[in-house]
């Protein structure tokens, strides 16, 4: 995760899965880079992504 990219790639898959939109991903993003937490909060996001991954894995799998 030290590279800014994956970062916001991070980012970008984590509030798309929250429901938000183009427009409100880039400005989240923004701020996020103006208060300087980029980095934290691409890592809090990809430790979500991956309980979300993992739920919807059993989700289908009860199906």
């Amino acid at each position: 995760m030290d590279e800014e990219s994956n970062q916001k790639l991070v980012l970008k898959e984590f509030l798309k899965e929250k429901g938000y939109n183009a427009t409100q991903i880039t400005k989240k993003i923004s701020k996020y880079e103006d208060a300087g937490i980029l980095e934290d909060e691409a890592e809090d996001a990809l430790e979500a992504l991956k309980d979300i991954k993992e739920n919807k894995k059993r989700e289908l799998l009860d199906y």
